[in-house]
């Protein structure tokens, strides 16, 4: 999650940020994966 929050610091320059989902890909582990879903900024 950690460098998920890096390098959205850095995308959200150029990206808007407009959701972000957790997937549950490996329901025996303690473990998530992150989707983001960015826009490209129009301004």
């Amino acid at each position: 999650m950690a460098s998920l929050k890096r390098d959205l610091k850095e995308l959200t320059k150029t990206y808007n940020l407009e959701k972000i989902y957790l997937v549950d890909m490996f329901p025996k582990t303690n473990k998530v994966e992150t989707v983001a879903i960015l826009t490209l900024n129009k301004n």
